[in-house]
């Protein structure tokens, strides 16, 4: 299914879906600072943070959905970050067999990855998102006012993944964010908006090609196997993890792939400017250990995404104690 994308205020949510038939999950945060945008729907308001996407939470919204009677034409309307249309996207797939369900993202990272390309679930014994379901949202609807009452913390987080697009696929892209570093620190809305509408189309188009993650759409984890290690083990923000995963499969990527190191040094200062980490404190066996359970590995190997060159993705399997050597050294 194609999902619509719309990118206005999202007052234009009342065009979509209609108030009484459909209900918004959000999280405390976003209910108090949008009151007035929620204020004719139901709503289910959970905590906020990545704990919150757990079987326990997920058993809470469905109880929930139950006691507002929602029925098969009801549709859920996931209201915040990542956290919030994973678990809701994950809840409208599996009650009743699958209800009608979109998102508004209200952050950055959720804006230009976490809300796209159907991928719903929930977090297992430590492990990021080890449940879930493939299903695309009927729309996302993008409003880039979000995005001025944000933290620096997750503005910079959804950075991460911006780069990683033009890492990987559009060196353009990678070009107009390093010469607009400054802009986009400030929060240029015009810039933003430019960016992040160059971001969907790369996604939607790879989902769109390789909805189940066969072969192109792999591309996408750049940075986030080494990435989700981190992120598990020093609870950090995801786009942080994925900075200091996208140096790391950077470095792999020139023993492995021909890769300049002139490209990683380029990756390393613009990931800085924009306050990143780009190395670990976690010690590499560690890693390693974590990296086992890692939904991409294949037996002894693990599909790794290296670059050749910027937007020149290649997929290779490397055996976790090569990344470990390399990690070493």
């Amino acid at each position: 299914m194609k999902t619509q994308f719309n990118f206005s205020s999202a007052n234009e949510l009342y065009t979509i879906v209609s108030p009484l038939n459909s209900i918004i999950i959000t999280d405390k945060n976003i209910a108090r600072n949008y009151e007035a945008l929620m204020q004719p729907f139901r709503k289910i308001v959970l905590d906020d943070g990545e704990q919150e996407k757990s079987f326990e939470t997920l058993s809470y919204i469905l109880e929930q959905l139950i006691k507002l009677e929602a029925d098969r034409t009801t549709t859920i309307i996931g209201v915040g970050g990542g956290v919030i249309t994973d678990i809701s996207g994950f809840a409208a797939s599996i009650y009743m067999r699958g209800i009608p369900f979109g998102f508004v993202p209200t952050t950055l990272l959720a804006q230009v990855d976490a809300s796209i390309g159907g991928k719903n679930g929930v977090n297992f014994n430590h492990f990021k998102n080890l449940i879930g379901v493939i299903r695309q949202p009927d729309f996302i609807l993008v409003d880039t006012h979000f995005l001025s009452t944000l933290s620096e913390t997750d503005y910079h987080s959804g950075l991460a993944e911006i780069v990683k697009y033009g890492m990987i696929y559009d060196k353009e892209l990678f070009h107009l964010v390093q010469t607009n570093a400054d802009k986009i620190l400030n929060k240029d809305n015009e810039l933003l908006e430019t960016i992040i509408r160059k971001c969907t189309e790369i996604k939607n188009n790879i989902v769109e090609r390789d909805e189940f993650e066969t072969n192109e759409r792999k591309i996408l984890n750049f940075g986030h196997t080494i990435g989700h290690a981190i992120e598990r083990i020093e609870n950090i923000p995801h786009g942080f993890a994925v900075s200091i995963g996208m140096v790391a499969a950077s470095r792999l990527s020139e023993i492995h792939a021909g890769l300049s190191p002139t490209v990683t040094s380029q990756l390393t200062d613009l990931l800085m400017k924009f306050s990143l980490p780009v190395v670990s404190k976690t010690d590499p066996d560690i890693i390693l250990s974590n990296l086992k359970m890692d939904k991409k590995r294949r037996g002894e190997v693990i599909d790794f995404i290296l670059l050749k060159d910027i937007a020149q993705p290649v997929i290779m399997s490397i055996k976790p104690a090569e990344i470990l050597s390399f990690q070493k050294s």
